[in-house]
């Protein structure tokens, strides 16, 4: 997840940095560079959220809403069995 994240922060740099200004006095990144975080930005969050269900279980995919919390008829389920050891 730190690669990921990582590699999404060095891609911004780099498009960044291959950039040059324009005689308007705007900046222009590298368009290549740019679309590639664009592309990286909207996979690698999914990516991260894989890997979190991975490393933590289904748990984390199917936590309870507060909604299912609070509901008279589930809480004393949901508190039995997701309850951590005392």
């Amino acid at each position: 997840m730190i690669h990921l994240n990582e590699t999404m922060y060095c891609c911004s740099l780099a498009c960044s940095h291959e950039g040059y200004g324009l005689a308007s006095g705007t900046y222009y990144v590298d368009p290549l560079l740019a679309n590639i975080v664009k592309q990286n930005v909207t996979r690698f969050p999914f990516e991260m959220a894989r890997l979190a269900l991975d490393i933590a279980g289904g748990i984390v995919g199917t936590l309870p809403s507060e909604k299912d919390l609070n509901h008279p008829k589930l809480q004393k389920y949901l508190d039995k069995y997701l309850k951590g050891q005392s």
